[in-house]
């Protein structure tokens, strides 16, 4: 029985990349790490794709065809949504990703839509 893309994708997402990912809203930020888990994730991406040596794509096409998000973008909303119990120097560091400062964050945490909207800006940035 030949299981569909979307079914491998939702497969992929909720046990794969979620056990990968788990904690990842405490972790340090590493660019080597990160690198490190986005080739595996394109590769795994890849197979589900049934993209092999001889057919090139691009990543971004990648990402595009399985409507996936770039991994650094994924754990930084992780980390966003994880904001109150992590320490104040961590969300500063990632605070300045989306340019904020920390009374801008404490206001927008106070404002549940603003508070959403800034949870979900670094998977909105175009690559």
């Amino acid at each position: 029985m030949a299981y569909s893309t979307q079914t491998k994708l939702r497969i992929f997402n909720t046990n794969v990349k979620a056990a990968l990912l788990y904690g990842s809203e405490t972790w340090k930020y590493s660019k080597n790490i990160t690198a490190k888990l986005q080739v595996f994730i394109n590769k795994c991406l890849r197979k589900i794709l049934k993209i092999f040596w001889p057919d090139q794509i691009t990543n971004k096409e990648l990402w595009k065809r399985t409507k996936q998000p770039r991994i650094d973008l994924q754990i930084r909303k992780s980390k966003c949504g994880w904001l109150g119990p992590t320490w104040r120097r961590t969300a500063l560091e990632e605070a300045k990703g989306v340019k904020k400062t920390w009374v801008g964050i404490k206001t927008d945490a106070k404002d549940r839509v603003r508070w959403r909207i800034l949870v979900d800006a670094p998977c909105s940035v175009a690559e």
